[in-house]
């Protein structure tokens, strides 16, 4: 099946449950769209403290960690979610910015 034949089949309502940590609301809304598109369910958090206590809490399949972020910074929030007991510890993390480098 090639790109242009393939047709997105969405997951069933409520499969997967994402964790999107970003503090810009627009980021935030872009990543949850697409997503949800996908028939994942999302939750949102601001910062990566709220993210280490949302994973704790056990209700989180994969986190969208944004590296910039108020309170504690990506890295900081996915070593801390690495020192969480397992299996919380072995969350799956991917780590996504918007930072965009220009060369003059």
């Amino acid at each position: 099946m090639t790109a242009a034949t393939h047709r997105h089949h969405p997951l069933p309502a409520g499969c997967l449950r994402a964790l999107v940590v970003d503090d810009h609301p627009i980021n935030a809304r872009v990543m949850t769209g697409l997503l949800q598109q996908m028939g994942i369910r999302c939750t949102v958090v601001t910062d990566g403290a709220a993210a280490v206590k949302a994973v704790r809490a056990g209700q989180v399949d994969v986190v969208f960690m944004d590296y910039h972020m108020p309170v504690l910074d990506g890295f900081a929030a996915t070593r801390q979610i690495r020192a969480l007991a397992k299996p919380l510890d072995q969350t799956p993390i991917v780590l996504v910015t918007a930072d965009v480098c220009m060369a003059t």
